[in-house]
């Protein structure tokens, strides 16, 4: 949501002003000639003024009501960084399995990775195409395909296996194991125990 600051309020209710006077004069023509180009030449002179700065500085004018458009204004990061941050992020999860916290939130990944949450969103974003949901979600699915294979579901329940996997709920990880497999959980196993001749 986007909401103008208060020094925008001021301009646009000059400009609204002097734009309501120029058309009430011409509209009723007014003969004092002075008058009527002072007031035009005002309201281009505040025209001009306000756009120039709304180009030049437009968070001057507008924010989000989250912050995060003066963040992303403010940050810039090469495409090279992000690369770079990609692949300690890609490391720190396979080495570390961190997903596997079922309370791992973006901020204290991001710090880990010594940067912020801004800088890692724009990495997600940029580099791997996902937000932060999406890229964790994908390897707990992995991660709960390989426990699928070694026979877990023969031994403990799907509510185990999300648990197991970094889930906080069951619902969440029909969801994303479904969307990066295709299949639920137990369709998983069962076409992997038809295809192999059972699960080993």
């Amino acid at each position: 949501m986007i909401k103008a600051k208060s020094p925008a309020l001021i301009w646009m209710a000059i400009v609204v002003f002097d734009a309501g006077l120029s058309l009430l004069i011409l509209s009723h023509g007014y003969n004092i000639s002075f008058f009527k180009d002072l007031t035009i030449l005002l309201y281009s002179f505040i025209t001009f003024f306000t756009a120039y700065h709304m180009l030049k500085k437009p968070l001057l004018f507008f924010t989000r009501t989250n912050g995060s458009l003066a963040k992303y204004h403010s940050t810039t990061v090469s495409l090279e960084h992000l690369e770079q941050l990609a692949a300690r992020a890609r490391s720190l999860m396979e080495s570390e399995q961190v997903f596997l916290d079922t309370n791992l939130r973006q901020q204290r990944l991001a710090e880990c990775l010594g940067t912020n949450t801004v800088v890692f969103s724009q990495m997600l974003n940029r580099i791997f195409r996902q937000n932060f949901n999406e890229w964790v979600n994908a390897y707990r699915a992995r991660y709960a395909e390989k426990l699928i294979l070694q026979g877990y579901l023969e031994k403990f329940s799907v509510e185990a296996l999300a648990e197991k996997s970094g889930h906080g709920s069951k619902a969440s990880f029909y969801r994303s194991f479904k969307k990066c497999t295709g299949k639920t959980p137990l369709e998983f196993q069962k076409e992997m125990s038809g295809s192999t001749g059972g699960v080993q």
